[in-house]
């Protein structure tokens, strides 16, 4: 469902997607395929600890 809050929020985001994404693109032209695979790795490797640190805490202290 659209709206008006994820429409503003959708607004806020683009030009910080549009930065990063244009950032991603010359990091690849420059790094080649060997880099990015592992910066996009690494990437992913902290959103995963990121999730399992927030699970283990609301396990250990409960939802806040």
């Amino acid at each position: 469902m659209f709206t008006v809050d994820a429409m503003v929020v959708a607004a806020v985001l683009l030009p910080v997607f549009l930065v990063f994404t244009s950032l991603g693109s010359r990091f690849f032209d420059r790094g080649g395929d060997r880099h990015f695979r592992a910066a996009a790795l690494g990437i992913l490797l902290l959103i995963g600890l990121a999730a399992v640190a927030s699970s283990v805490k609301v396990l250990l202290i409960g939802a806040s």
